[in-house]
């Protein structure tokens, strides 16, 4: 059984908020980080993603995030900035991707 190294974060006010409303337990937070694949995002943002392919993957591999499953996990600095239930991994590369910039006028 392979194991990632473990990610020393805290959750920020909003993360925690949201954690909650979406019945997202902190081990399953964990279990992303662990084990989630890693997409890059912008602003230095992470997002760690878990879905069906990689929990079956997992499953194979003698370990159980199936709780985990299209939970994702988005980080900056050390920092947990949001948690969500998604299967749209665009949803997770494009985040806020249009955010600072300003509009032309026509």
């Amino acid at each position: 059984m392979m194991n990632r190294t473990q990610h020393e974060v805290t959750l920020t006010p909003h993360a925690s908020r949201r954690s909650q409303q979406r019945a997202i337990r902190p081990e399953v937070v964990d279990q992303v980080l662990e084990w989630g694949r890693v997409i890059l995002q912008p602003q230095g943002r992470t997002a760690y993603f878990l879905g069906r392919r990689d929990v079956a993957r997992l499953k194979r591999q003698g370990v159980d995030v199936s709780a985990a499953e299209s939970v994702a996990v988005v980080t900056r600095d050390n920092a947990v900035l949001t948690v969500i239930r998604t299967t749209d991994l665009t949803r997770l590369r494009t985040y806020q991707a249009d955010q600072g910039r300003q509009r032309r006028a026509a």
